[in-house]
């Protein structure tokens, strides 16, 4: 045989299912096979034709497991068992097949030298003998022209510390021009030279809805949430900032270490926000139009709660915590103010007794106080009737109805009225109205503060007699709770 490439390693990814697996190099018995899977050596497998040029199938008893790594190799001894006699003849296969093996020996230190650390050509080592002691603790493999050695991570720490000065939490380290030397972030910064900041730079900042990895921003950004109406606002790239996201910053009061500020802090210190503790309508929050290429713009409180939309619901707002921002038109700046605050500027709901008395224009109606209103139903009932039987079908503010007997029915109210002065008004639902036996009257002879009394009563033109309605009948009630 001849062996014309220099591979004598395959590697594969099982999937869970496949057994079958290819080497494509000669090989010439099993114990020159080595397999091992995800770093294990794996025992667990056949293969056969052993000494043909196209190579050997592995068959695995058991699949490997998906994603699993499989690297088979052709691993030779390094021996040579063939024993030639003088006048003993020199069989060809013979001969070859130890040249063979010569070669594949050869290989395969080559294979294991690629995978090797080699000093560069030309350089110069005392020794190749690694100096040092080799024990439990981790120690760390170094190089110099004495010849490579083994040194602790003590040692490496001590080492870098006398170069170091004063290393600190949060140091970094920077290339001066001629050595590596910490410094900490403030320090840093003062060494940057000074440069007018244009609105399309950008910033490092901590983006806290990613983790806090770290996200670039534009100079324009920062100007947009501060309310900056200096510049032309640009399209912003990179992350959208928030107020909760954070940028490095100098501490000038801790010898410049580097500290992070929340965005919202810097946009209080930069604007220096005043409560506003009796905000009007009226007063101005300030925008970027997206029709008119971001520029700010100013909304009245009014507007801006008609036209809000798209934002991440706050469900659980505090209103003597939580603030809104909002332009005060008579200082000319903007200002936050305190949700609670917002009450007094006439966006509050409508309390019971302005819901009652129906004259305030200055509040809104709330789904929780609107019943109040004197225009309003108190309760109401729809009542169903099959023969005899009534049954309350669907209702508002109703516990439940009462049959008291032909004609004569209860209604009990669940939120009693404030007394029995409220009025009632009853309907008839029927689809034959003048057989005799539909009533054509309902008659209130009960009212109470929580329940009215119905009856129902035949008009045939001779006498007044009760009687169930055939269909239905209605009930409403209107007044003070």
């Amino acid at each position: 045989m001849t062996l014309s490439t220099t591979i004598a390693i395959k590697e594969y990814t099982g999937d869970g299912s496949t057994v079958n697996f290819s080497f494509p190099y000669l090989v010439f018995q099993s114990s020159h096979l080595t397999i091992t899977v995800d770093g294990v050596t794996n025992t667990d497998w056949v293969a056969a034709t052993y000494g043909a040029g196209a190579g050997v199938t592995v068959t695995f008893t058991t699949a490997p497991a998906n994603g699993t790594d499989i690297i088979i190799r052709r691993i030779v001894p390094f021996t040579q068992t063939t024993d030639f006699e003088n006048f003993d003849g020199n069989p060809a296969d013979v001969t070859e097949k130890q040249f063979d093996l010569c070669v594949m020996q050869a290989q395969q230190l080559d294979e294991n030298l690629d995978r090797a650390l080699v000093v560069p050509v030309g350089t110069s080592l005392t020794t190749n003998i690694i100096s040092g002691t080799i024990d439990t603790s981790t120690r760390v493999l170094t190089l110099t022209s004495s010849g490579p050695a083994l040194s602790t991570v003590a040692a490496l720490d001590t080492d870098i510390t006398t170069v170091l000065t004063s290393v600190a939490s949060g140091d970094l380290l920077q290339y001066d021009g001629a050595s590596w030397v910490n410094k900490n972030m403030g320090e840093i910064i003062d060494g940057l030279t000074a440069a007018t900041a244009a609105a399309g730079d950008k910033l490092v900042i901590a983006d806290v809805s990613d983790s806090n990895n770290p996200k670039e921003i534009t100079v324009q950004g920062i100007l947009d949430l501060a309310g900056v109406t200096s510049y032309t606002v640009n399209a912003q790239t990179g992350v959208t900032l928030t107020l909760l996201d954070y940028i490095g910053i100098a501490d000038t009061s801790d010898s410049n270490n580097n500290k992070k500020a929340l965005v919202s802090d810097i946009f209080g210190l930069i604007n220096g926000i005043t409560a506003d503790t009796t905000p009007a309508v009226g007063d101005y929050i300030v925008t970027n139009d997206v029709s008119d290429s971001n520029n700010p713009k100013a909304v009245t409180i009014e507007n801006f709660y008609k036209t809000i939309n798209g934002l991440t619901e706050d469900v659980s707002p505090v209103a003597g915590a939580d603030y809104v921002i909002t332009y005060d038109a008579s200082a000319g700046a903007a200002k936050k103010v305190l949700i609670s605050n917002l009450s007094t500027s006439g966006l509050a709901a409508a309390s019971q007794a302005q819901q009652e008395a129906g004259s305030s224009t200055a509040v809104y109606t709330s789904p929780g106080t609107q019943h109040y209103h004197p225009s309003a139903a108190k309760f109401w009932a729809d009542v169903s009737h099959s023969g005899a039987t009534p049954t309350l079908s669907t209702s508002y503010n109703v516990t439940s109805i009462t049959d008291e007997g032909t004609g004569d029915l209860t209604i009990t109210i669940a939120n009693d009225f404030s007394s029995a002065n409220w009025a009632c008004v009853v309907s008839i639902e029927g689809t034959t109205p003048t057989t005799a036996a539909e009533p054509s009257s309902a008659v209130i002879t009960l009212k109470a503060a929580g329940s009215v009394r119905i009856g129902f009563f035949l008009d045939n033109q001779t006498n007044w007699a009760v009687a169930d309605p055939q269909d239905g009948w209605h009930a409403v009630g209107f007044g003070d709770i």
